[in-house]
């Protein structure tokens, strides 16, 4: 998978997932790749590194495209393989990949893919166990342990509640775990647990209200995101008004004084001539 052509992988993928065709072709085409095997047990951390199985190691950084095109694979119409390849990843492998800013983006894909099951997602939730709280104190693990929680079921939400609440004090203390300790309330399980249930329920209902409007609202630009990048802007020219012409005032001359004996002067009327004064 060298060569620097990774970008061209993605793309193949993606044409596969959005024409539905050949998709069984290109699965088996990157197990053979990556050398995984007929039943591509290593697939997800193979893609996630974009490494070949034997030059697999824990301290291989998470790669962009990789992690791309397992986002892609998990939108399969039958992505089984790549579901049970990643779950039999160990919790603290799974962990690390959910909290680095480009594998958390796999936590979504899982989470969103319309081929994923409810069970598939409860399974993740079982091999997570004992990391909660870890990924819950990491800035981009507490986004992806946020996706999970919103899609869990009661049942199993109760089993992540009951793992937070023996470490409330560490999250109540942590940036970002003080965030997830209210939105699970946590507090509320630990001493009125009779009430939780009801209090998530409300909680739940009022994010279902305004679900619409949030989906509805503007989106980042795409792949900003992935690139940790905020999106740019789009440049508004202002064109100025141009500035009316400003004419001089007119110079107004003063009107000449006049004089008190002038005035009276002009108010005399004169006497109207008679025909008797030619007499």
């Amino acid at each position: 998978m060298g060569g620097g052509f990774t970008g061209v992988v993605l793309s193949i993928v993606k044409a596969a997932i959005k024409l539905k065709c050949e998709q069984s072709a290109v699965l088996q085409q990157l197990g053979t790749a990556l050398h995984c095997g007929e039943e591509l047990e290593q697939l997800a951390p193979a893609c996630i590194k974009l490494m070949i199985v034997e030059n697999l190691n824990d301290d291989l950084p998470i790669h962009l495209h990789g992690s791309l095109i397992l986002q892609q694979l998990l939108l399969l119409n039958k992505p089984i393989k790549v579901i049970r390849s990643l779950l039999l990843m160990e919790g603290s492998q799974l962990r690390k990949v959910f909290s680095d800013p480009r594998g958390s983006h796999i936590m979504d894909k899982f989470i969103k893919s319309p081929t994923v099951g409810e069970k598939s997602r409860d399974a993740l939730v079982r091999r997570l166990s004992g990391e909660f709280v870890s990924l819950a104190c990491s800035k981009h693990g507490s986004k992806a342990f946020e996706n999970l929680w919103n899609a869990a079921s009661a049942k199993t939400k109760q089993n992540i509640v009951e793992e937070l609440s023996k470490q409330d004090t560490v999250l109540q203390s942590h940036q970002f775990g003080k965030y997830i300790h209210k939105s699970c309330a946590v507090s509320v399980w630990k001493y009125q647990k009779e009430d939780w249930n009801q209090h998530i329920s409300k909680v739940d209902k009022e994010r279902e209200m305004f679900k619409d409007i949030l989906e509805d609202a503007p989106k980042k630009r795409k792949g900003d995101w992935s690139l940790g990048k905020s999106p740019k802007l789009p440049k508004v020219e202002v064109k100025a008004e141009p500035e009316e012409e400003v004419k001089p005032k007119e110079e107004v001359k003063p009107e000449p004084e006049v004089k008190p004996e002038e005035v009276k002067e002009k108010k005399k009327k004169k006497k109207k001539q008679s025909y008797l004064d030619d007499l």
